[in-house]
């Protein structure tokens, strides 16, 4: 019986890289999407918190999409 595959459930744009590297590895993987990353409703927020940041101590993000829309606003 052939192994199942690992369904992956990161955002499309990511799912083509972690494919390759389970491929690589010899696991078979299948796109299965279930959130998309976009643009804030509001971009205005997170340009407020861009001016916030030289004044704080310390900035968490929560992923590296996070890291990105931020570094873009």
């Amino acid at each position: 019986m052939a192994e199942p595959p690992l369904v992956l459930t990161r955002p499309a744009a990511q799912v083509p890289a972690w494919r390759d590297a389970l491929q690589a590895l010899g696991v078979p993987g299948r796109a299965w999407p279930l959130i998309a990353i976009g643009p804030a409703p509001d971009p205005s927020a997170a340009v407020g918190a861009g001016q916030a940041v030289p004044g704080a101590r310390a900035a968490f993000f929560a992923s590296p999409n996070a890291v990105a829309a931020f570094m873009a606003a």
